[in-house]
């Protein structure tokens, strides 16, 4: 007879004095094959429940494949028209730390730039003027710089996730030992001997058995649950950086802005860069954990199983299953000491997770800053530039003051 084939009659008195090797006896609905179907069941049901992690391992591979397209958005504020940018940051977050070190830091924000203004619709800046762009690098070094720490932030999280998929990987192969079975037996099935389908265990009697059923996990612990604080750092860095990024980037437009009024750079890059950029155009943004993914899974997966587990299958309630009656739980569990401990080659994994944490833990000094105006150190231009000669410099100042507006918008 199957578990979930199992009926009772509330008006049944129960099998008189039955004998059982695990559930209690005395008058009960349940038998001897019934119990073993218990244990048989619970032994398919918990490596399936507790230790096979393939739905987090699909998480994390998917949220992977999609940082580079993240950071490209947010450093374009933009979902189309990056290319220039999305190759950038896609053969960033797969370099070495000695290819990082030979890098132009320039191209990102030359490339941000020209992306952004093709976004909205101006596609003349470059190749066809070059010396244009050359213009605003001046004003777009401090904007670099501040793109190169998200970028870290991303190739971090990047070359982090593999890290934590091999360990997720190797949790499929952990086991419990029998007298863990048994007692998961006796706390989750015995109660529906006695008709008590809706009646969970007393959360304190779950916690006892759990606690020794997932000691051996919890022993090893550290090195995951540091990984998770970690990767959690980093997810809130990156919307950090996505905020001050889109702030910063009010800062650098406005020094462009006083920069086209130049007459000579506004004649060079020509009015269609303040006339089009006009053209205002919404970027909704995702934060990061709702692009990628959330990570809340991956705190206390080890470190706190037994809290994980019965916060599911548990109740504070006084009318709760205490292993052998409905009634509360006061203590007195004896169960046999959990001499597991985990496989070789989930130990393998923890090992170099706990090595790749060492460089994991740079994330914590990264200092996310603003780039803050200084309107003194612009060149405020004297004269209209050639194409406004004509008495409509109020109209191009009108524009060029819309040039953030659109961008943020």
């Amino acid at each position: 007879m199957g578990v979930r084939s199992l009926t009772y009659n509330q008006n049944y008195s129960g099998i008189p004095d039955e004998v059982l090797s695990v559930c209690p006896g005395g008058p009960t609905c349940c038998n001897g094959d019934v119990e073993a179907e218990f244990e048989k069941d619970a032994k398919m049901r918990i490596p399936r429940v507790t230790f096979n992690k393939q739905s987090y391992i699909s998480q994390l591979t998917a949220g992977r494949s999609k940082i580079g397209t993240y950071m490209t958005q947010v450093l374009t504020l933009a979902s189309s028209h990056n290319n220039r940018t999305a190759a950038l940051v896609s053969s960033y977050i797969a370099m070495s730390d000695q290819e990082v070190l030979s890098l132009d830091l320039q191209e990102y924000p030359k490339a941000a730039l020209l992306d952004i203004a093709e976004s909205h619709g101006v596609t003349d800046l470059l190749p066809d003027n070059p010396e244009c762009v050359n213009e605003m690098i001046e004003y777009l070094r401090k904007l670099g710089n501040l793109q190169m720490n998200g970028l870290y932030l991303a190739r971090l999280l990047y070359t982090a996730i593999p890290e934590g998929i091999n360990v997720l990987g190797e949790m499929a192969s952990q086991t419990l030992p029998q007298s863990c079975i048994t007692e998961l037996v006796k706390s989750h099935r015995c109660n529906l001997c006695l008709d008590s389908t809706d009646v969970k265990p007393c959360r304190a009697y779950c916690l006892d058995v759990a606690s020794v059923c997932y000691a051996h996990l919890k022993e090893v612990a550290s090195a995951w649950e540091e990984y998770a604080e970690l990767t959690s750092v980093v997810l809130n860095s990156i919307d950090k950086f996505a905020g001050v990024y889109q702030g910063s980037i009010q800062s650098t437009m406005r020094a462009i802005q006083e920069k086209l009024r130049d007459s000579n750079v506004a004649d060079m890059c020509g009015f269609d860069v303040a006339s089009n950029l006009v053209r205002r155009r919404r970027s909704d943004e995702s934060k990061v954990r709702a692009a990628l993914f959330d990570g809340g899974f991956m705190t206390g997966m080890l470190g706190r199983m037994d809290e994980i587990h019965c916060s599911r299958m548990s109740t504070t309630s006084d009318k709760c299953w205490n292993g052998s009656n409905v009634s509360p739980y006061n203590g007195g569990l004896q169960m046999p000491v959990n001499n597991m401990t985990v496989t070789e080659g989930l130990q393998t994994q923890l090992a170099l997770l706990e090595k790749f944490n060492q460089n994991f833990k740079k994330v914590t000094n990264l200092e996310i800053k603003a780039i803050e105006e200084d309107m003194d150190q612009y060149n405020i231009a004297t004269e209209a530039p050639e194409f406004v000669k004509d008495g409509s410099s109020t109209i191009f100042l009108s524009l060029t003051l819309y040039l953030l507006m659109f961008l943020l918008h």
